[in-house]
């Protein structure tokens, strides 16, 4: 083999090194050996297929070790698989409040507010999500059905303080239970289109009421500011009873509509 160790030795048929062809003509009739020539020049050959061609015409066929030189004249990188080059090399990144930046060896930086930056396309969520103000989601309806938590859905539910006079905000939650104690007046808060926007001037919200009658318990009163309202069917009245109060709301323009459904046990 012509190379040994980083080392190119020249080598023919029998002898080898520097003084190859002077060996081969002293072997007694000074004349240089046909085979040692020419397998002195396959040697050659050899040492030359070895090597890498500034032309790019060969690869590496192992890992290159460069001993502690550099790469220099290097054009930048353009696509996945080029290397980069140190003036693109990322030197450090920081973020103050939605503030970005990302600094590079050669000076430059960009920056960018994370704030700005919209959510277009598909989004994959993962882990806990906090989502704050209005957001609007278009679902593929034929996919819907997939969506889920875990295998079993959870809601939660508020709590309402029992009194003489209890309110029930459904603009911020869907599902409340309710301990019956004494005689109440439940007052409802309902959406309007002038405070939810992004619904519309038509749109439609219901949610439930899980009563248990405690001991002196009494009347439920509904009160609502609506333009129409009915309650349909009766609660319980007998202690330990558990029953549902069904509320729908209908909002039109500038009118409500309410109905109340009492489902008993």
């Amino acid at each position: 083999m012509p190379w040994s160790n980083g080392n190119y030795t020249r080598a023919g048929a029998v002898h080898a090194g520097s003084e190859l062809w002077a060996d081969s003509a002293s072997d007694g009739d000074a004349v240089i050996s046909s085979t040692e020539h020419d397998t002195h020049d396959e040697d050659i050959k050899g040492g030359i297929d070895a090597c890498i061609n500034k032309d790019g015409s060969n690869a590496f066929s192992g890992d290159a070790d460069l001993g502690s030189n550099k790469v220099t004249g290097m054009a930048e990188g353009s696509v996945t698989g080029d290397a980069s080059r140190w003036d693109e090399a990322v030197s450090s990144v920081s973020l103050a409040g939605t503030t970005l930046e990302i600094n590079f060896q050669d000076g430059s930086k960009v920056t960018q507010d994370l704030a700005s930056i919209g959510t277009a396309g598909e989004v994959t969520l993962s882990g806990d999500q906090t989502i704050t103000g209005k957001k609007t989601f278009t679902t593929n309806a034929t996919l819907i059905s997939d969506l889920r938590v875990t295998d079993t859905v959870y809601h939660q539910v508020d709590v309402l303080t029992p009194g003489g006079a209890v309110a029930v905000d459904v603009t911020s939650a869907s599902r409340f239970h309710l301990s019956n104690d004494q005689a109440m007046t439940l007052t409802f808060t309902i959406p309007a289109a002038s405070s939810d926007t992004d619904l519309g001037a038509n749109y439609y919200t219901s949610g439930t009421i899980g009563v248990r009658n405690e001991t002196g318990n009494g009347a439920l009163t509904l009160s609502v500011s609506a333009t129409d309202t009915a309650e349909i069917g009766s609660r319980s009245t007998d202690t330990g009873d558990m029953y549902t109060l069904i509320y729908e709301v209908w909002v039109i323009g500038s009118s409500n509509y309410v109905k109340f459904t009492w489902v008993s046990e």
